[in-house]
């Protein structure tokens, strides 16, 4: 039995599929809070770690052997040595955390484009 229904009453399946509706735009409402938080957080989660893969560029000493490259056309008879040389001082693990808080942003954008269409299931 149903508390505060009259069992009877020709309006009960009405008031059950709003109560229902009701639920279910509470849920998408909690859903794109929690994705809109997400994004905005990856947002500056993205500023962050560019500016902290910059920062690890120039201490490893990466743009140099970049702007070497692409600035003496001799250094290109030695485009080996080069390459082992950028790809030695290059700042994977930094670079790898950027582009996983850039993919998260992405994701969560996705997210809340899919809960506006209401195509999650609820």
């Amino acid at each position: 039995m149903i508390k505060g229904y009259n069992q009877t009453s020709p309006s009960l399946e009405q008031d059950i599929l709003k109560k229902i509706r009701e639920i279910q735009n509470r849920q998408i409402l909690l859903r794109k809070l929690g994705y809109g938080l997400l994004s905005l957080t990856s947002l500056a989660g993205i500023i962050m770690s560019v500016m902290y893969v910059i920062k690890a560029m120039t201490v490893s000493g990466a743009f140099e052997y970049i702007f070497l490259a692409f600035s003496d056309a001799s250094s290109l008879s030695y485009w080996k040595e080069l390459l082992l040389s950028i790809a030695e001082s290059f700042p994977f693990f930094e670079f790898s955390v950027s582009l996983a808080v850039v993919g998260l942003f992405f994701w969560s954008i996705q997210r809340i484009g899919r809960v506006q269409n209401n195509l999650i299931k609820i």
